[in-house]
């Protein structure tokens, strides 16, 4: 999923402030693809530069760096808060390309976490917003995420107009990273709709042309799909090569979106291989990984909720208002408890097939002895 910075370009007069803040902000627009994991620093060097200055859009745009970072890192919670800071700037200070820009990010964040109606939601609400004339880039930017919810949703031919009307204009626009980008959607709606071949030779002629483009999140995307087409076709060993180097891709600039599917894919291609110490390998990691993810959703959901309602306790001091409270923490924590189940219940599923698969690998040497 691509994550876009607002367009800041048009939004102030042209003087040596705006002339220097613009070339930061773009800076950090440039390295969102190549190096994701120094999107931090970048935005620590805009939020001084733009203190300095006096800035306050500018310092919202360090906001989206961080978001965006949030977001890769699938600190779905903080990367929500961020986005939704945007939004209220861009509301309260006429900005539109703002509020278009943290609505897209939102939908990004609904996307990468699977709440895809939300993000169809928040891509139409930014649509209503802009004059695909004006601004084509950003206009195609919000069709790209579009066809991405169209396509999860099984929406395959309107996800597949969609798309092709956004590659269009990305090519027109020399943005070939987000032309690239949608070139995989469109695979993946092939890939869905079971045209595994037709899937495959898109994603083969992406992943030769990614040394031109420096989308490093794209390339791990992609080399994921690769693998997964790759076990439906039954060629097992390149699909776990494809997995191997989007995991180690994705471990070189910390980005972690999808990687669930990553690590479930190379452990069916290393038990389908009869590889045992592989799949059991790559087992623990995916179980590492789901833990910290779902701590990392209990504390975001406990910490925004109970920030919301403490201030309504503050505001309002009312016995109704501390009861309801009290109620609704009380269902964070049974939420929290089914996660935890929940996660168990993962584990206990993956530590069984582990061991069904020893059985048949047992079974099958004394087969071999006996015979």
């Amino acid at each position: 999923m691509s994550f876009a910075l607002a367009s800041e370009g048009d939004q102030h007069p042209q003087n040596d402030k705006s002339e220097y803040l613009n070339k930061v902000a773009y800076e950090a627009e440039a390295i969102t693809f190549p190096n994701p994991d120094k999107l931090d620093s970048v935005a620590d060097i805009l939020e001084r530069e733009s203190l300095n200055e006096g800035d306050s859009s500018f310092y919202m745009i360090s906001f989206s760096l961080r978001g965006i970072r949030a977001a890769m890192q699938n600190d779905f919670g903080p990367a929500l808060k961020y986005f939704h800071d945007n939004w209220e700037y861009g509301k309260s200070h006429g900005d539109t390309a703002m509020q278009v820009n943290a609505l897209n990010n939102m939908a990004g964040v609904y996307i990468s976490s699977g709440n895809f109606k939300k993000a169809q939601d928040r891509q139409q609400r930014a649509l209503e917003l802009i004059n695909s004339e004006e601004d084509a880039t950003l206009f195609a930017n919000l069709e790209y995420a579009l066809g991405i919810s169209l396509n999860r949703q099984n929406k395959f031919d309107s996800a597949d107009n969609v798309l092709k009307h956004a590659m269009q204009i990305f090519r027109e626009q020399e943005e070939m990273h987000l032309a690239q980008s949608c070139m995989s959607e469109m695979a993946n709606t092939l890939e869905r709709r079971h045209k595994y071949k037709d899937a495959l030779r898109i994603y083969d002629k992406m992943i030769a042309l990614y040394p031109f483009t420096e989308d490093l999140p794209g390339e791990v995307f992609t080399n994921q799909r690769k693998g997964s087409v790759l076990m439906r076709l039954g060629r097992m060993r390149e699909a776990a090569a494809s997995f191997e180097y989007s995991l180690a891709l994705s471990d070189s600039v910390d980005y972690m979106i999808d990687r669930d599917s990553t690590l479930i894919g190379l452990i069916k291609a290393n038990a389908a291989m009869g590889n045992l110490v592989g799949a059991e390998t790559y087992t623990s990691q995916l179980i590492k990984f789901i833990e910290v993810r779902e701590r990392k959703k209990n504390q975001e959901l406990i910490a925004f909720v109970e920030s919301r309602y403490n201030f309504e306790e503050e505001s309002r001091k009312n016995e109704a208002l501390l009861a309801e409270l009290a109620l609704t923490r009380e269902d964070l924590k049974r939420n929290q408890l089914y996660l935890r189940f929940a996660l168990a219940g993962i584990v206990v599923l993956i530590l069984s097939l582990i061991v069904i698969f020893k059985r048949m690998s047992s079974l099958a040497t004394n087969a071999q002895k006996n015979y």
